[in-house]
Formats: C-alpha cells, sequence, structure tokens
C-alpha cells in the first residue's frame, strides 16, 4: 500500500496530539479521519461529529477534538470553519 501524504499528515498530527494506537490500526485511525469529514460533508454540527468520534474511539472531549482538527486539516480542510477556532 503506498502511503498517502495526508495519511502521513493526518497520523502524524495524531501522533504529535499525544495520540497513540495499537500497531497495525493506522488505517482504522484513516477510516475514523475520513469519517469526520463525511459527517462535516453530511451537514452535522461540531456537537454531533465530537458525539460520533467518542463513539468510534471511546476518546475524552480533548482527544476528539485533536483528532477532529487533524481530520479536517488533513483531508477537507473545507470544513475548518465547522471546527472551533482558538
Amino acid at each position: 500500500m503506498n502511503a498517502d501524504p495526508a495519511d502521513d499528515a493526518y497520523l502524524h498530527a495524531l501522533t504529535q496530539g499525544g495520540f497513540s494506537w495499537d500497531s497495525g490500526s493506522d488505517q482504522k485511525m484513516i477510516s475514523v479521519g475520513h469519517a469526520v469529514c463525511t459527517d462535516w460533508s453530511g451537514g452535522n454540527t461540531l456537537t454531533q461529529t465530537v458525539a460520533d468520534v467518542k463513539t468510534w474511539l471511546g476518546l475524552s472531549d480533548g482527544g476528539t477534538g485533536t483528532l477532529l482538527g487533524a481530520a479536517t486539516a488533513a483531508y477537507c480542510p473545507q470544513y475548518q470553519s465547522k471546527l472551533p477556532s482558538g
């Protein structure tokens, strides 16, 4: 499988944000990142998307924000405005 620059950037951002995941689970994390963009493109609010990510991965609020930011930046920057600024 060829490395995708967006996937690399996303996974790197997660690592920098303090995330870790099981070896071999990169694809699951990438799938969640793409699912965030699917939520955005479907019109979900920040609250709805946060709830989805928590359900998918069992994350805390802080972790969810990191993942949403990384996924949006890597895969669907056109939805950056859906993220809280700060």
